[in-house]
């Protein structure tokens, strides 16, 4: 008799499981994906993998889905703080370099996604990601400590300078246009934060 409380999975669990392994090595590894390719790398046939894909957007989402232990998917990661007004920059700093380093661990992935999401019809395809980034939420648990004397507008205008560095933006700007390597660039990104932060808090 099977487990009842843990059952194998299904033929189709487990195939979907092969398709979306296989897809992530082939993102991963900077391989162009589609429909025929992904079948062809995990051994099935075209007719097995369009039954789960119908096209190479759908492999990219559903393979660059971040898993459990990602911070930018997990709702209860939250970035270390001590509530001190002169920590806040160092605070940022290490949120920045906490998500950073996930991000360069998974460059291709993000690069596949934010490719995918930049085509004029992305929304219609489910491939925008307006209002599915969780940077915002990070920022604002930090910069809920800044000083009541700083206005709502500079608060705002500091979040919005902080955006860029997080996720696929933050990889593609250090590396592609400023052409930092991996070390480089995450203490660019942490630097960078910082200093605005500070900024910030010099005006108050």
């Amino acid at each position: 008799m099977g487990d009842p409380v843990n059952p194998r999975p299904s033929a189709r669990e487990r195939t979907r499981h092969l398709l979306l392994e296989t897809a992530r090595a082939m993102i991963a590894a900077g391989e162009p994906v589609s429909v025929q390719s992904l079948a062809e790398r995990a051994g099935v046939s075209r007719a097995t993998a369009y039954r789960y894909f119908t096209n190479a957007d759908s492999i990219v989402l559903n393979a660059s889905l971040p898993a459990a232990d990602n911070p930018f998917r997990d709702p209860q990661w939250e970035p270390p703080g001590s509530g001190e007004y002169a920590d806040l920059p160092i605070r940022m700093g290490q949120v920045v370099v906490a998500t950073s380093e996930w991000a360069f661990d998974h460059a291709n992935e993000l690069r596949s996604v934010l490719a995918a999401s930049l085509s004029p019809d992305s929304a219609t395809r489910g491939m925008s990601r307006v209002g599915k980034l969780n940077r915002g939420r990070w920022i604002d648990s930090v910069l809920a400590d800044l000083p009541p004397d700083i206005d709502p507008e500079t608060r705002q205008r500091l979040t919005n300078a902080l955006m860029p560095l997080f996720g696929a933006d933050a990889v593609v700007w250090t590396t592609d246009a400023a052409e930092l390597d991996r070390d480089q660039a995450i203490d660019q990104l942490r630097w960078t934060a910082e200093t605005l932060v500070r900024a910030v808090l010099a005006q108050s």
